[in-house]
């Protein structure tokens, strides 16, 4: 093997046919030398003219890599390959996606998750996407107006989510988006299904018209609106 081993590396260069990749890898395939066998798999999948025998090739690699190797580098480098090759690969966007948001590389992983999105045909998939992605938005990449697109994302799959709407909610008033607050209460009150959630969104909205519109009837009659489901509201 050791012989035949090295015959086969001086008879690989740039153009050698996958046939002679193949050889090589089979005699790589030994216990301690999964390192080699990395970069076996990933120049036979260069050397392959098959998009899908590329990808199977560069696949085994990527598991390769992470599982035996434990290089998550080497093995996100190999699902990058893959997407050069299809870039609407979902196997290698999801491992990717994985991958980055394990080495906490946040940024990359929102912009792996908007290609996720763009490519999802189910809702539930997607709008569990939007939510990971609105996260990292509010959390490490701290990025608010990303954070409230990913929201407003969020609101196109679920109109009534209220989570989403709650996020909203912080985000415009920091931002002082006051328009766009004064239509997510107005989404609120009419999403109320109870007095409690009806009286939250129209003193939320009297509060809007004094401060931010100086509208004082405005705020005036939502808290009279307020005192008609609930006299004795404090």
């Amino acid at each position: 093997p050791t012989a035949a081993e090295g015959r086969l590396r001086a008879a690989i260069d740039e153009h050698a046919p996958a046939e002679l990749h193949e050889q090589l890898v089979e005699l790589l395939r030994v216990p301690g030398r999964e390192a080699d066998l990395v970069v076996g798999l990933r120049a036979w999948a260069h050397a392959e003219s098959e998009t899908h025998l590329k990808k199977d090739r560069l696949r085994e690699a990527a598991r390769l890599a992470e599982g035996a190797l434990g290089d998550a580098e080497t093995a996100a480098s190999s699902h990058e390959a893959i997407l050069d090759i299809d870039p609407s690969d979902a196997e290698a966007l999801v491992e990717l996606s994985r991958l980055r948001f394990e080495a906490q590389r946040y940024e990359d992983t929102v912009e792996l998750l908007e290609r996720r999105i763009d490519l999802g045909m189910d809702p539930g998939a997607r709008l569990g996407l939007r939510r990971q992605q609105a996260d990292l938005y509010v959390g490490p990449v701290e990025d608010p107006a990303q954070a409230m697109r990913a929201f407003e994302g969020i609101l196109e799959e679920s109109p009534e989510d209220h989570e989403a709407i709650d996020a909203l909610q912080s985000l415009y008033e920091n931002a002082e988006r006051w328009e766009d607050l004064r239509s997510l209460l107005d989404r609120r009150l009419d999403l109320a299904t109870d007095d409690q959630g009806r009286i939250a969104a129209r003193v939320g909205l009297a509060r809007l018209a004094e401060k931010a519109f100086g509208r004082r009837d405005d705020a005036l009659d939502q808290l009279q609106g307020v005192l008609e489901i609930d006299p004795n509201n404090p």
